[in-house]
């Protein structure tokens, strides 16, 4: 992902956080260094859902072939 479409993603995923009344958070990267990222990286993830899953399908955030490739993996 180019850096120009990593600024849009964040700022409509911040700007759906506020719609959806959602804590305004960052999502978390895994580390292999820190034993629970993952869990962390996870929590949040579960926490931002909502606002995960419009930016995802947002077709001017999101390309369309990524959202194809996303859909293919949830039915598999």
């Amino acid at each position: 992902m180019n850096l120009a479409l990593e600024l849009l993603a964040l700022c409509a995923l911040k700007k759906l956080q506020e719609q959806l009344g959602v804590k305004v958070h960052k999502l978390q990267k895994d580390c292999a260094t820190r034993w629970n990222s993952t869990f962390t990286m996870l929590e949040r993830l579960y926490e931002q859902r909502l606002p995960v899953q419009a930016v995802l399908a947002d077709e001017t955030v999101t390309k369309v072939s990524i959202q194809r490739s996303l859909a293919m993996r949830e039915c598999q």
